[in-house]
């Protein structure tokens, strides 16, 4: 018996889905048997429930609640109920005093006590236990019993309806699949078949037919195409080895060496050129060559293609070798190109690449750690106004807890004179609590105790003002960094700006003064927290180029697909000649340690590499500077 790896296409596509459709129909009666019994056991569970209300009912409407007799008559109209089992009717201290079996059942399978208030389902049994109440009050319990036998039939009819779709849809399936699959196996057949004849007659004329566009077509296609190569290589060669054949016949002519060797390794001819290899060598003209050049031209003619190799004469001289294999004549064609000056170039380039790259490496590491300074730089500036906006808030709310200190010390006297009376009364001794008034009335005027009650009411306002104010640092310093956001998230300019500027605005208004223009932009995706530093650096560069008091204004707008922000100051402005170079690594114009000349070139980085956008200036000398970012929207 073959494996199925081993069978025909036709074979294997017709038993998948055969195999296929078999398991999806016996899931899907699964499930559908699943169901029904999901649905038939809630059917019988409705039934129980609705049918103890209705026994319930009619028992507590007796005039009995002990009468066993009409209890019992009253459960034997169950047997109209074939789903009822059995039944029973505790009384309120859980003994049975009626039953109905509907069967020869032994009283023995009721239970003799009643179980949790509710149905139970286990080894296809469902009980179902219920309260008896009247007027507020639980008289008995009731329980219902249905065995699952009654849904036995119910599965066995399902099982043979699933037999005989299986018995009848097999055949079937396999003739549809069996007809269809043709469609598929046709075209891969004659695919072999062309094949096969391809491999056994080297005729590369013949063509497969694509039959269709799809996958099988398109392999024909590239099979068809593959065959055209190989003609198109045939034809190459055929036409290469006959300009090779019709070069060897003038060899002497050429001033390249040029040879030509047996089979055997034995030289048949060799051109003057060729004197420097026949020296390397050490063979002459109809001499037989070392053994391990023999090796070399017995691998070549076996192979029975050419072949360049390399060799290197007595004086250091680099020749290529081309050895061409002539199978007709059991020959073989050698024909040298000195390649010694390529050779040397070639090594002079791979040593100049190579110390290239190793300038580029510096120059990268070095740009690295230049941006990493201005990265600091910027720190250390943006820590220095965080510590300034700090350092206000802490001082007085320092002070505020010093004060409060001394209050609670006078404080702390005074329930300590407090608390004397308080002895002195409970042991009524009238002196020592007349002293203890007058003592508690003298601290009151020392400390001044209205005064501090006030006050301390304003130091606790006052604390916790300078406490929110710290807090609102902290949260605009979150917001401008965004420590929790290194993915690229879509992100509102104009609240970056605002989340920049709440970090630099004591600076700014020292140096200028500050105009928003906000225009209805859409979010943009970026990285906030590196384009939070590039505008925290384009803004301060704003504010160093104003000399004394100034005006900047950041102006926000949508321009043909781009999110764009100008920052425009009034300062000295840029001159031409340097306009051009103000994006460069390491250009600045301050003086020397003042800075490293990278804060507009990592803003350009930024926008432009990181980004996508565009960074442009604007300037005139004496009039000042504007800025526009563009970010694609």
């Amino acid at each position: 018996m073959l494996a199925f790896r081993d069978l025909s296409i036709k074979r294997k596509l017709t038993l998948s889905s055969v195999t296929t459709s078999i398991v999806v129909l016996l899931f899907v009666s699964t499930l559908l048997t699943g169901y029904e019994m999901m649905t038939y056991r809630q059917t019988t569970l409705d039934d129980l429930e609705t049918t103890a209300v209705i026994i319930g009912t009619n028992y507590t409407l007796s005039s009995s609640f002990s009468d066993s007799l009409r209890a019992e008559k009253l459960l034997g109209t169950l047997v109209k109920l074939p789903l009822i089992s059995a039944a029973s009717i505790y009384d309120e201290t859980g003994n049975p005093f009626a039953y109905y079996l509907r069967s020869n059942t032994e009283p023995a399978q009721i239970p003799h006590r009643p179980g949790p208030d509710g149905h139970h389902f286990s080894d296809g049994i469902l009980q179902l236990f219920k309260p008896l109440t009247y007027e507020g009050l639980r008289i008995g319990t009731i329980y219902l019993r249905s065995d699952a036998e009654l849904f036995s039939p119910r599965v066995r009819e399902n099982g043979l309806i699933i037999l005989l779709a299986l018995v009848l849809s097999a055949p079937l399936a396999v003739l549809l699949s069996s007809k269809l699959h043709t469609m598929i196996s046709a075209p891969i057949a004659h695919l072999e078949q062309t094949i096969g004849a391809v491999s056994s007659r080297l005729d590369y004329n013949l063509r497969s037919q694509p039959v269709g566009r799809d996958e099988i077509g398109r392999l024909a296609q590239a099979f068809n195409s593959l065959l055209d190569k190989f003609q198109r290589e045939i034809d190459d060669r055929c036409q290469a080895q006959e300009q090779i054949e019709t070069l060897a016949r003038f060899p002497d002519e050429a001033l390249s060496p040029s040879l030509r060797f047996s089979i055997k390794g034995k030289v048949l001819y060799a051109n003057p050129p060729a004197s420097v290899l026949l020296d390397l060598w050490q063979v002459k003209v109809g001499e037989t060559l070392p053994s391990e050049w023999m090796e070399r031209i017995v691998g070549i003619f076996a192979k029975g293609e050419s072949e360049e190799i390399e060799a290197i004469d007595n004086t250091g001289r680099i020749y290529s070798l081309t050895c061409v294999p002539v199978l007709a004549y059991n020959y073989l064609n050698i024909y040298g190109r000195d390649i010694t000056n390529r050779r040397q170039a070639e090594l002079a380039l791979r040593r100049s690449k190579t110390e290239l790259e190793e300038a580029h490496r510096q120059l990268q590491e070095h740009q690295a750690q230049m941006l990493q300074a201005e990265k600091m730089a910027s720190i250390g500036q943006l820590a220095a106004g965080v510590a300034h906006e700090l350092n206000n808030p802490i001082a007085f709310v320092f002070s505020n807890f010093s004060t409060l200190e001394e209050y609670i010390r006078d404080l702390s006297t005074l329930l300590n004179a407090y608390a004397a009376l308080e002895n002195s009364l409970k042991l009524d001794d009238e002196k020592d609590i007349r002293t203890n008034i007058q003592r508690i009335q003298r601290q009151k005027e020392e400390v001044d105790l209205d005064f501090i009650l006030g006050d301390i009411d304003e130091l606790i306002s006052e604390s916790r003002t300078g406490v929110e104010r710290v807090r609102n640092i902290v949260l605009n310093l979150k917001d401008f960094s965004h420590v929790d956001k290194d993915q690229q998230i879509r992100a509102n300019l104009n609240e970056n700006i605002d989340h920049t500027l709440n970090i630099v605005l004591s600076d700014l208004e020292k140096k200028a003064e500050l105009e928003r223009e906000y225009g209805d932009i859409p979010d943009v995706l970026c990285y906030p927290r590196e384009l939070n530093l590039a505008l925290m650096g384009m803004i301060l560069n704003a504010m160093q180029a104003i000399e004394h008091k100034g005006h900047i204004k950041i102006r926000t707008y949508q321009d043909n697909g781009f999110v764009c922000v100008d920052i425009a100051d009034d300062g000295m402005g840029i001159p031409p000649e340097i306009q051009k170079r103000i994006f460069e690594p390491f250009f600045t114009t301050k003086e020397v340690g003042s800075g490293t000349g990278m804060g507009l070139s990592l803003a350009y980085n930024t926008i432009v590499s990181h980004h996508g956008g565009e960074l442009q200036v604007d300037s005139e000398e004496g009039i000042g500077t504007k800025f526009t970012i563009r970010i694609p929207a």
